[in-house]
């Protein structure tokens, strides 16, 4: 993991902070955001670098609906970012739920596009009404934050296309994990049930189909 004199040398090299509440949460920020990097990876670039990626990930992160992962898909440029890349960036802020690395990653195959770079924490964030970030490590639900560099898209067109996979992916991740206990709630009352209920099969069968039905509860 990150050693507190890199996590120390990135924040150092942080824009300074301002009187808005952005700034004063950008330090904080950047030092859960990096925080489970392995050091070998944060060591191998400046820490101007990843100062300048944590600080343009927090403005984007800074407001999200409710209930609606954020997702964008750039070409990275120093005037607006702050920082270059030979890659692509996507980010994503999103509710923290089982599957989102592994379905953004089987995206990114579907789209035929290499992954090169991973940052994912997963902060607990505290939210205004309007969706807007006040604090960060304080309580709160825990949100999923991805930073990846991917192999570059030629133009906004690949951009857009890829960022619609995502968006696809992701939204079938919240359905499946919305209902997925419920389901397994109802699998094993039916498997109960069968106890009792008649069934046109003898009892081997009904065990069978028992069994089964506890099998993929578990």
């Amino acid at each position: 993991l990150a050693s507190a004199d890199t996590l120390d040398a990135i924040v150092a090299a942080l824009p300074a902070a301002s009187g808005s509440p952005a700034g004063a949460l950008l330090a904080p920020f950047t030092a859960g955001f990096y925080a489970r990097v392995p050091q070998d990876e944060l060591a191998a670039r400046d820490p101007a670098d990843w100062a300048a990626a944590a600080s343009a990930f927090l403005a984007f992160a800074g407001q999200r609906t409710p209930g609606v992962a954020k997702i964008s898909v750039c070409n990275p440029s120093r005037a607006v970012d702050g920082f270059e890349s030979s890659h692509t960036v996507v980010r994503i802020v999103n509710d923290d739920m089982p599957f989102l690395v592994d379905s953004v990653r089987m995206a990114l195959v579907q789209s035929g596009a290499s992954l090169h770079q991973i940052v994912h924490p997963v902060l607990a964030v505290t939210r205004g009404p309007d969706g807007q970030l006040q604090a960060v490590g304080e309580g709160g639900p825990a949100e999923s934050l991805m930073y990846l560099e991917i192999d570059r898209q030629p133009d906004a067109a690949a951009m857009q296309a890829l960022q619609a996979t995502i968006t696809s992916a992701l939204a079938d991740v919240r359905a499946s994990v919305a209902d997925w206990e419920q389901m397994r709630e109802k699998m094993a009352r039916i498997a109960d049930d069968m106890d009792s209920r008649p069934m046109p099969v003898d009892a081997d069968s009904r065990a069978e189909a028992q069994a089964f039905l506890r099998w993929a509860v578990d």
